[in-house]
């Protein structure tokens, strides 16, 4: 009785206050405008589903929406600062909040959450439950070559499309009467998309001397890739833009070409060697996020004009609000539920989660850089990659818990000057990289500590802090502590080298004692072989190339007799001379240091004092050159000029018979002691990991993963 007396006397008071006029009346029609989470604003005026509540002067009212009408009751009552609601509000039977009035609006507010309400609400409506409005402004070119309906469908398609393979299925965009674009977005509030769309996503490649020689519409499909702790870009050419790029990157071998999007370079690497496959990488992009919406942009194509984002809104509908944050709930407390543990190291779910998908993510990404099939989204795809990823997991903590039983961690000062001094070279890098390939040009003008400034300031906006070198520096110095502590017992006996030679000396001689022209392919690959068939001769060389100027014609194709037969005739004259030299007993390997032109004939490597493999049937050498060498008749012979459509003249000379039968044991003991002592310490290092991730205690609790 006492505590009906208490209310009854709370709501007199209240009423009084309302009547007195110290308080706005809560009768009539609120409309919820806004809600607030965690401190960040919703604009719910423009959902689809408009919520309202009605209070009645009895202390009672109801709360429906425009899309599920049925009015549900609920009770009010006031208390010293406004009032207190309950009733079944946003998802829940039963829920308390606490409501004050400021201006001519009611907040009422719970403890993660507020909803601005006023009497009156926008009659727009955006039709879409939660996401986001954005609307952008464009100036349409003097010169447009397209209509302004073709201009409005290129650009609505292109946006389209960027936010689709971004994983924004539900994306709408259309022109306004007023000219605008307006774009709407369902299952997202990420306010970055707008940036994305903005980008004109204008992809250039530049040769050495800043030339565009190809542009983003000869890139046939453009994917995120991680390899190796890098994001990067995978791309695939069309086969017109294949044959383009083989045909550039053949003519600046040693030479720079680089890549632009939105005139901010990407990438400028050094050509080694012509790229004729069609595929290429953009890497050292910094973040998973930055790699994906540039692949996104490369893929999408490139905006006819610039858009500039007039504003954009949060669309949040009123009646999933305490859905959607009871599931931003889970997903916190999901971070807290432990996975794995092994004493105090622990992976949370969310973790565990993360970490499978990403390996999905590469695993897909790597499949279709070589063109194979993957569906990432498969029982058995996520069923091994799960698996791989908790194996792997479970093999660090094991590792990290010998660490500290064995006392590893325990690191002297000389070892963290060593970390330091490693993280410190690689950062100094990257710093470099960053000079090299990122910097704009007006940052490229400045000097010492104001240029190194720069540098540091880029490589941080694309996510490498110092911070985390140090880190990852301290991680490969610990993975090579244990590593040395589990194999430091590991050696070869004189048996196992010799067992292991005769093994090697009777696979060889199975391998080529029939195919001398293998063998020869395989020695100037630089294998180590163990057994030498007959038939293989060692052969000098001196190389007469073509001049720069016909080197050039040749290579783009100009390859006709005549041009052919010129280029010859400008080199005849000095082949002509080193042949009267040889001929008048000069020294083949002094002549042959001065003048050879071949890369592998010059200077004391092993190729220039004992000559090239040379074999019939071989096919790593000019046929030309084979045909020669094989058609000397006796040691010490000496051709005449040997015609080479690639290069020019040979002159070559039979050195030696390459000797028929095994190779010497101490020739080649320190590359067999090398490949079996890392064999048997990679075996070593394999089973004790694994003896102790086996007996190793783990927490294990997989509620919610595939089994």
């Amino acid at each position: 009785m006492k505590k009906l007396f208490c209310i009854l006397l709370a709501v007199l008071m209240f009423s009084a206050a309302f009547a007195e006029g110290n308080m706005p009346a809560p009768e009539g029609k609120w409309y919820v405008n806004q809600v607030i989470i965690d401190g960040k604003t919703y604009d719910v005026s423009m959902s689809s589903n408009k919520t309202i509540v009605e209070f009645e002067d009895s202390n009672a009212g109801v709360i429906y929406s425009t899309l599920d009408p049925e009015k549900k009751s609920m009770m009010w009552m006031g208390n010293s600062s406004g009032i207190s609601v309950m009733g079944p509000l946003y998802g829940s039977e039963n829920i308390l909040l606490n409501g004050s009035f400021r201006d001519d609006e009611l907040v009422l507010s719970e403890d993660h959450a507020a909803y601005v309400l006023n009497r009156t609400t926008s009659s727009v409506n955006y039709g879409i439950p939660y996401g986001m409005c954005m609307e952008f402004a464009y100036a349409v070119p003097e010169d447009a070559a397209l209509s302004d309906e073709e201009l409005t469908d290129r650009i609505t398609a292109i946006i389209v499309s960027r936010l689709n393979r971004s994983g924004y299925t539900k994306a709408y965009a259309n022109r306004t009467d007023d000219g605008t674009i307006r774009v709407k977005v369902e299952d997202t509030q990420d306010e970055s998309l707008a940036d994305l769309l903005t980008k004109r996503g204008k992809l250039e490649f530049k040769n050495p001397s800043g030339e565009i020689f190809m542009t983003g519409d000869m890139v046939q499909s453009a994917e995120y890739y991680y390899a190796d702790g890098d994001h990067q870009v995978a791309f695939e050419l069309t086969e017109e833009g294949a044959a383009i790029f083989a045909d550039e990157t053949a003519r600046d071998i040693g030479m720079e070409i680089s890549i632009w999007l939105d005139d901010e370079m990407l990438i400028a690497p050094t050509v080694q060697t012509p790229i004729t496959n069609g595929y290429g990488i953009i890497n050292g992009l910094g973040s998973r996020e930055r790699a994906n919406r540039i692949a996104v942009q490369i893929q999408s194509g490139v905006l006819p004009v610039e858009l500039k984002l007039l504003w954009l809104i949060r669309i949040y509908d009123v009646p999933g609000t305490h859905g959607i944050t009871v599931e931003a709930r889970d997903r916190e407390r999901e971070s807290q539920i432990i996975a794995l543990r092994l004493g105090d190291d622990v992976v949370t779910k969310t973790e565990l989660k993360e970490k499978i998908e990403a390996k999905l993510e590469e695993t897909a990404l790597l499949y279709s850089f070589y063109g194979m099939s993957y569906d990432p989204t498969s029982e058995e795809a996520r069923r091994e990659a799960q698996e791989t990823v908790i194996n792997e997991l479970k093999e660090g903590m094991a590792l990290n818990a010998k660490i500290r039983e064995l006392n590893l961690d325990d690191l002297s000062e000389e070892d963290l000057d060593q970390i330091r001094e490693n993280a410190r070279k690689t950062y100094d890098e990257d710093l470099e990289m960053v000079k090299a390939y990122y910097l704009t040009d007006e940052e490229l003008q400045l000097e010492g500590d104001a240029l190194r400034e720069a540098a540091v300031n880029r490589l941080a906006a694309m996510g490498y802090e110092y911070e985390s070198y140090e880190e990852t520096a301290r991680t490969e110095f610990m993975s090579n502590r244990i590593r040395e502590y589990i194999v430091k017992d590991v050696a070869v006996t004189d048996e196992d080298i010799q067992e292991e030679y005769d093994r090697r000396v009777d696979a060889d001689k199975e391998q080529y004692a029939d195919n001398a022209g293998a063998w020869a392919d395989a020695s100037v690959n630089g294998t180590t072989l163990y057994y030498a068939p007959a038939g293989v001769r060692r052969i000098k060389n001196i190389l007469i190339k073509f001049t720069d100027d016909d080197q050039e014609q040749l290579d783009t194709g100009n390859d006709a007799p005549e041009i052919l037969e010129a280029a010859y005739s400008h080199i005849d004259e000095e082949a002509d001379r080193i042949l009267a030299d040889l001929a008048a007993g000069a020294d083949w390997d002094t002549l042959m240091a001065a003048k050879t032109q071949d890369p592998g004939m010059q200077g004391n490597s092993d190729m220039a004092v004992h000559g090239y493999a040379v074999a019939a049937g071989m096919t790593r050498f000019d046929p030309a050159f084979v045909d020669a060498a094989m058609a000397l008749e006796k040691v010490g012979d000496i051709s005449g000029k040997i015609r080479s459509e690639y290069y020019g003249y040979y002159i070559i000379r039979y050195a030696y018979d390459e000797p028929e039968g095994a190779v010497a044991l101490d020739n080649v003991r320190d590359t067999i002691v090398e490949e079996l002592l890392a064999d048997k310490q990679a075996q070593t290092y394999h089973d004790t990991v694994k003896q102790w991730t086996d007996e190793a205690a783990f927490e294990i609790n997989l509620d919610g993963f595939s089994e």
